[in-house]
Order: C-alpha cells, then sequence, then structure tokens
C-alpha cells in the first residue's frame, strides 16, 4: 500500500463528530522508528491467552494480567512507540485514528490489512463499543471477552461496523 494521500479532508466519524483528518506518510509522525503494521499485528499476538477484564488497565514495563479490547490496542501501541500515543476507550481510538491518521478505511480493505483497527458500533446507542485488530486476510486479534479472553480468530465475523489505520504506523 505505501500509503500517502493528500492533506486534511473532513471526515464523518457516524456519531455526529467531523473529524479533520491529516493525511500524511503512515511514518512521518515518528519519523526516527520506523513500526510497520506486521509489528502491530505480532506484537498484539504475544498476549494471546490474556483474561479478559472490563477496564483493564495494563502497568507499563509489565506483563499484563489482564486486558479489555481498548486497552489490548493502547498497550500494543505504547510498546511499540507509536505516535501520537493511543488513547484508550474503543470510541476515542476511532476518533484519535480519524484525527490524526489517514482516515476511515472501507471494511473490506480493512480485513484485508494487516494492523488495521476494526470497530463496532452499537446500534441502538450508536456507540463504539468493541475494537479489534486486523490479522490481514479476514482474521483479527481481540481481547473479546471473559468466556474467550484475548484470542486470535481466522475467519472474519460479523458486527465490525467501521475501520481505520494506526496513525504513526507504515502499511504496505
Amino acid at each position: 500500500m505505501g500509503l500517502m494521500a493528500n492533506q486534511g479532508v473532513d471526515v464523518d466519524t457516524g456519531c455526529g463528530v467531523v473529524a479533520q483528518a491529516a493525511r500524511t506518510e503512515a511514518g512521518a509522525m515518528n519519523p526516527t522508528k520506523t513500526i510497520t503494521s506486521r509489528q502491530i499485528v505480532e506484537q498484539a499476538k504475544t498476549y494471546i491467552g490474556v483474561p479478559y477484564k472490563f477496564g483493564a488497565e495494563a502497568q507499563p514495563g509489565g506483563y499484563p494480567v489482564a486486558l479489555d479490547c481498548s486497552e489490548l490496542v493502547e498497550l500494543v501501541c505504547r510498546e511499540l512507540g507509536v505516535e501520537p500515543r493511543m488513547p484508550d476507550g474503543s470510541g476515542a481510538q476511532l476518533v484519535h485514528c480519524l484525527r490524526h491518521g489517514l482516515g476511515a478505511l472501507n471494511m473490506d480493505s480493512a480485513w484485508e490489512t494487516a494492523g488495521a483497527l476494526l470497530f463496532r458500533r452499537e446500534a441502538k446507542s450508536q456507540r463504539i463499543v468493541h475494537v479489534a485488530i486486523s490479522t490481514g486476510g479476514g482474521g483479527t486479534i481481540e481481547a473479546r471477552g471473559k468466556q474467550y479472553k484475548t484470542v486470535q480468530e481466522f475467519k472474519k465475523r460479523g458486527g465490525f461496523t467501521e475501520a481505520a489505520l494506526i496513525p504513526g504506523v507504515t502499511y504496505d
């Protein structure tokens, strides 16, 4: 992909917020260190099997005892040194990606793009309620729930409604 795009464009996040998505070369935010989308996937794989706990907060420097979906994304980005820093909370993560990144990604492309983030918007409340990391080829790594823990899924699952690329990461 080697993503390079135009300068800022208004992007509707779907919840009445229009963010100015700054479009730039994906790795330009952290010019001293190139972080690739494959590194995002490989780092996320190191947490497969970690128990799920809603609201879990991983402590810097230690292996997490539990994760929720957005904490997995935040932890992976923090450990790799992704800049700008990824916030906690799946809704905040979508807005962050749209505001600082390359804009929204269509779902078909997202399933095939390793390191893309997949989001689920609840129909009734219109809130973003879940995030997963695409492994490319239709799979995900996600802190899915208490009965599942942090897992790698190898096929597409329904329910994901939106997708975006992580700012500061190079996608190829």
